[in-house]
């Protein structure tokens, strides 16, 4: 039987929510936004409702829009959370505050956790892109998977949401978003002996030791996914 691994996400503006839609004004909405004391607060919340709605013990986190620092990691060590994967060079210093290096590719132990970066792109212009399905094309994504088998990567992470596989206004199916889905799954059945895929509960910290580097993207793929991205605005934009 095929599973599918449950891990630890938490966005604290859920704490200020109520059932008519409503959310108390000043609710913190990143977690970044909270002191030590809250974060601690907010995580273990977090955990605990996680853990009683029948998932197992979690191992791993990622923060809500990538908002974690410093105080986030020392926690999730206190919650022997082994894997944290929210820092993503991509985001600004405000948002993604982890401190490390935003040209940090490889994972690496910080404050007591393994962070294990978002996967990111450099683009033409220096600038980073992240591994996000939404945020890249298939061609980008197989070029990503490729230069990080060929370099012998420890790990690269790519990231996806639901909602992302359906409209803004959520009536339809997003087409693009679909495509590139289904295409990045048979492009990593393909290749499952140089770029196996794994759940964070069946590794170990020292297995994601080694050295990484963010792939560079070729001007022509650059050039079509911009297309590709503008096509699909204008299918949202028509819809609307």
């Amino acid at each position: 039987m095929a599973t599918r691994e449950v891990q630890f996400h938490c966005h604290p503006n859920w704490l200020g929510a109520h059932g008519d839609g409503t959310v108390t004004p000043g609710t913190p909405f990143e977690l970044t936004c909270m002191d030590k004391a809250q974060q601690r607060e907010a995580i273990a919340m977090a955990r605990d409702l996680l853990v009683e709605a029948g998932a197992p013990e979690p191992v791993a986190f990622r923060a809500g829009s990538y908002a974690a620092d410093d105080d986030t990691i020392a926690v999730l060590a206190e919650r022997g959370i082994r894997f944290d994967s929210s820092f993503n060079g991509a985001e600004p210093r405000d948002v993604s505050a982890i401190s490390l290096p935003r040209k940090q590719a490889a994972p690496i132990r910080t404050g007591g956790v393994m962070e294990v970066p978002v996967g990111q792109l450099r683009q033409p212009s220096g600038t980073l892109r992240p591994l996000q399905i939404c945020a890249v094309s298939s061609g980008e994504l197989r070029h990503a998977i490729d230069h990080a088998a060929a370099h012998d990567h420890p790990a690269t992470v790519i990231v996806g949401h639901s909602f992302e596989l359906a409209t803004r206004d959520g009536l339809r199916v997003n087409d693009v978003v679909r495509r590139r889905f289904d295409q990045l799954c048979r492009d990593l059945a393909a290749r499952h002996e140089e770029a196996p895929t794994a759940h964070f509960v069946d590794l170990r910290p020292r297995d994601l030791v080694g050295d990484a580097n963010h792939a560079s993207v070729p001007a022509l793929r650059y050039a079509h996914r911009m297309a590709e991205q503008l096509w699909a605005n204008w299918i949202e934009r028509r819809a609307a």
